[in-house]
């Protein structure tokens, strides 16, 4: 039953997250805002990564807060969406001034050995080209 169980779970998991999209997606016949918001945090995903990383390690870990096992279950979730409802924001604030995260542009400039643009700006077209 165990293996049934390892098997079906992240199979239903992924039914409810393609229906709950398909729904939000057919219900605006665009993309709605919802779904923007969410393509802005994953535009930038190494960021995002990390801050998820440095936020919950200075809050559980005993060089910050010390918080492990100090939490109920409960509060821990609704920390953890208000931690991903900050970085959408900061996501959709960061993707509409620059071309990349912080930390993907070190990772694009290290790999290219050069420093890569970062900032938007919007030209005459209606293309959005970067600075150099």
């Amino acid at each position: 039953m165990s293996y049934v169980e390892s098997v079906a779970n992240p199979l239903l998991m992924i039914f409810y997250v393609s229906l709950f999209v398909q729904i939000i997606n057919k219900r605006h016949g665009k993309l709605s805002v919802f779904l923007r918001l969410l393509a802005s945090t994953g535009r930038i995903p190494l960021t995002n990564y990390f801050i998820q990383y440095i936020t919950m390690s200075l809050l559980m870990f005993p060089y910050g807060f010390g918080l492990y096992g100090k939490l109920f279950t409960q509060l821990l979730c609704l920390l953890t969406i208000a931690i991903f409802i900050c970085q959408v924001i900061f996501s959709s604030f960061w993707t509409n001034r620059f071309i990349y995260g912080p930390m993907e542009w070190i990772w694009r400039s290290l790999t290219y050995f050069r420093f890569e643009p970062m900032i938007k700006f919007k030209s005459n077209s209606a293309k959005e080209t970067p600075v150099n």
